[in-house]
């Protein structure tokens, strides 16, 4: 265990965190986040706590790092020219221009869709995830392509009601409580963490920018440990069958003894760990690129093309799949690609955080809620080129251009 690269890295991240927390007066400013995640998760996996993690080659280490300092020159090269020319140091008040009645029928239409799937699938999967005995198994193989992604709309549906009671706080929400409900059922059934913290991470960055109270430091900090315990226990719970344990300990191999009761604590420090181990495989064995085809991968999973560009990734002998965020880039243009594009992700990320500080609508807080999502999971995939990502994105166009008070005739409101 290198607990000096540990500590090092950690403290990199959470001195950039607070620098750029102190610049941009904003807890949810994309360098910031970055920065505590990426440089947090670089040192956890120097830890080394896994027999299936190796050292990091040099290249290995260009790759993380250099791919790191393209990122934050992207953002700041918007940001530092932005700032110069209009400060940061108060929110604009963003104006609602929603209509509540067009915001609930669309809630509940999208709620019924979600459901049907739901149903649908579980109908033909026979059963459901969360009540299997082999769940992590069942999680990986249950769904139907495309219907799948109506299933997911819960995750939509969630974020939309915490809105709805934030601009409409006087309205009665016995309904759309029960909706609540039965979608946070839904995904906690399917096993999908990810899309859980989706919701979190909606239901803040909504808060923080439509309240007129600011999310103090203290509270986001308590936010965050809170979440990485919440995450421990459920998955502790949840994956408790003799199966599933041994699944974790095979792919782990944790080189320390760790009790089968606690084999639940160990599974988070694998989501980072074999992240970074895959990426550095990909590095050493990669010969063929695919320019172009993983980085814009929605496009072609939308069509009958998706198989065609489906490479084999490398990975650890039975292990995750997953690679950071830097994995397609890498895929498709080697060593260019992990500093040209990490640099376009930063500019393309604070030309919308700078535009939501600047003039505020629900559209850019619901998007950019994806993109905080995006940031706070690049130690594990790459959100930005996710097919769920895009799908998601369309829907709250699709949502917006239907609540917008302007765009409707008034005798249809």
């Amino acid at each position: 265990m290198n607990f000096l690269l540990f500590f090092i890295f950690l403290i990199v991240g959470v001195s950039l965190f607070f620098l750029f927390y102190k610049s941009y007066k904003d807890i949810f400013n994309p360098l910031g986040i970055f920065s505590i995640v990426w440089f947090s998760s670089i040192g956890i996996s120097q830890l080394m706590v896994s027999e299936v993690q190796n050292p990091w080659t040099i290249s290995t280490w260009f790759v993380v790092l250099g791919s790191s300092i393209a990122f934050i020159i992207g953002a700041i090269s918007y940001l530092f020219l932005a700032d110069t020319k209009i400060g940061f140091s108060k929110k604009s008040k963003l104006i609602n221009n929603y209509s509540q009645r067009r915001l609930k029928l669309a809630i509940i239409l999208l709620f019924v869709l979600s459901f049907s799937a739901y149903l649908f699938e579980v109908w033909k999967g026979g059963g459901i995830p969360l009540f299997s005995e082999t769940r992590i198994a069942t999680y990986m193989t249950f769904g139907i392509r495309f219907i799948h992604y109506l299933t997911v709309s819960s995750i939509v549906v969630c974020i939309l009601i915490y809105l709805y009671r934030k601009i409409f706080p006087n309205e009665k929400k016995l309904l759309l409580n029960i909706i609540f409900i039965v979608s946070l059922f839904i995904i906690v059934s399917l096993l999908a963490f990810g899309h859980l913290l989706i919701i979190l991470i909606g239901i803040f960055v909504i808060k923080y920018y439509l309240s007129e109270k600011k999310l103090k430091l203290k509270n986001f900090i308590w936010l965050i440990v809170f979440s990485i315990l919440a995450f421990t226990l459920l998955t502790g719970f949840i994956r408790s069958s003799h199966l599933d344990i041994a699944y974790i300990k095979q792919i782990g191999k944790p080189a320390i003894n760790i009790p089968d009761r606690l084999s639940s604590i160990f599974l988070p420090y694998l989501y980072v760990s074999t992240s970074f181990e895959n990426l550095q495989l990909e590095i050493q064995q990669r010969e063929q690129f695919y320019y172009g085809t993983q980085t814009t991968f929605p496009i072609w999973a939308f069509t009958q093309l998706k198989n065609y560009f489906q490479p084999d990734y490398y990975i650890t002998p039975e292990g995750f799949n997953t690679g950071t965020y830097l994995r397609p880039y890498y895929v498709d243009f080697g060593l260019g690609g992990i500093l040209i594009l990490p640099f376009l992700l930063g500019l393309i990320i604070a030309i919308l955080y700078y535009s939501l500080r600047i003039k505020p609508t629900i559209l850019k807080i619901l998007v950019y809620s994806f993109c905080v999502y995006g940031l706070m999971t690049v130690f594990f995939a790459n959100a930005f080129s996710m097919p769920t990502f895009w799908y998601f994105l369309i829907l709250f166009i699709i949502i917006d251009l239907y609540c917008r008070k302007a765009l409707i005739p008034k005798k249809y409101d």
